[in-house]
Formats: C-alpha cells, structure tokens, sequence
C-alpha cells in the first residue's frame, strides 16, 4: 500500500461516549465508490510505530462534488467508526485511514480536518488520561496522547 496525494480523508464528527466514535470520508481521485468498499482506521504510536488496525467498512452518505469531475461515484466514500480506546498503550499517536476502492486503489492518509471541529474534552479510562488535538505543523492531522 502506498500514499498518494490523490487522497482525501476529513472528520464530519469525532466524540467519546464510552468508545471514540467517528464519522468522516475518505477517497481518491479517479477510484469508485458506488457500492460498499474495504476502509481502515489505523492508530499508529509514534515512538514504537505500532499499529492498531480497525477495520471500519463504509456507509452510503452524499455524493462528494469534485470541481473536476472524473465520472466516479463516491456516495460510500464515507465511514462512522466505534472504537475502544482502552488498549492503547501510553504515548502519541497519529490517525491514518486506508481505502481500497472498487476498482483497486488502495491508499493511505493522515485523518485530518481543516475546519478544526470540536474534539472531545480530554478524558479518564482504565487509568490513563486521553487528550485529542489537531497538529496544525502537519496539515492539522487528529492526534491523541495517552498517558
């Protein structure tokens, strides 16, 4: 799998009631996404560079407009995932979403979101303290610290 600059992935919510839970899209361009695709939310530590891999699915949701049309639909372009945060070892990760569309692009990116929506209010679990923020140096990519 690789990264290109085709990608596009953006937070519509993100909120913790018991378990993260988030709704975004995620797509590339010229990769179709008329019917249910194969999508991924990885929280990577970045110390150790383990990886936490979810596998998140997607849900029918608008059609995303594009100034250039390139004919592919990505009505599944969109996800809402609920995550259990509780294994998360101590330290500072980064969010990544991977999707493979239906015709075989299968790409990676940094879940961001330029519009800085409200994140949750840091927060307690099993122990260990949660703090969400936008890392506004890195294109305002979600991170998460656990400690």
């Amino acid at each position: 799998t690789k990264h290109t600059s085709n990608m596009y992935n953006s937070l519509s919510t993100i909120e913790f009631q018991n378990t993260l839970n988030i709704t975004g899209y995620s797509f590339n361009i010229n990769g179709d996404y008329k019917n249910e695709v194969s999508r991924f939310l990885i929280i990577e530590n970045v110390e150790t560079e383990k990886r936490n891999i979810y596998e998140i699915g997607s849900i029918k949701g608008n059609q995303i407009k594009l100034n250039v049309d390139d004919g592919y639909s990505r009505i599944y372009a969109w996800f809402n995932a609920s995550i259990d945060l509780k294994d998360l070892e101590k330290g500072k990760y980064i969010f990544y979403i991977r999707t493979i569309s239906l015709n075989g692009i299968d790409d990676f990116g940094e879940l961001r979101d330029v519009f800085l929506k409200e994140l949750p209010k840091p927060f307690e679990l099993n122990g260990k303290k949660y703090n969400f923020s936008f890392n506004k140096n890195s294109w305002f990519r979600l991170e998460l610290i656990v400690s």
